[in-house]
């Protein structure tokens, strides 16, 4: 799809998002689904374990297992009010984690610590 300026009215329309990467860095899109409010089915693959807490803002499942990824989009499909549940938490978890101010406030810490030492 290459570079994409119409992000926001592609997760706007999602019901789900998922990242079936069998290896995986820290994805900007999974934190870009969860901020958008679309629940998120990711693979144990490295970065997404960094970012979701699976049962609470995601769902984790094992990397490289088609019958593992689909039971989690599968699981997800059947339950609306899990759905919501998760993306609630998701936009919550984002905005406390992931935010610019989450982000400041994190290397204002660190710059004290450094200062002080």
């Amino acid at each position: 799809m290459g570079f994409r300026d119409d992000t926001r009215e592609i997760y706007a329309s999602s019901n789900l998002f998922l990242l079936p990467s069998t290896s995986e860095g820290f994805s900007i899109s999974t934190i870009e689904a969860m901020a958008s409010g679309v629940p998120v089915v990711a693979t144990r693959s490295g970065g997404p374990e960094e970012i979701l807490q699976t049962g609470v803002d995601g769902v984790l499942v094992e990397a490289g297992s088609a019958r593992a990824i689909a039971s989690g989009v599968l699981d997800l499909a059947a339950d609306p009010q899990r759905r919501e549940d998760l993306a609630n938490a998701a936009v919550k978890s984002v905005a406390r984690r992931f935010s610019l101010t989450a982000m400041i406030e994190v290397y204002a810490r660190l710059y004290g610590a450094v200062l002080r030492s």
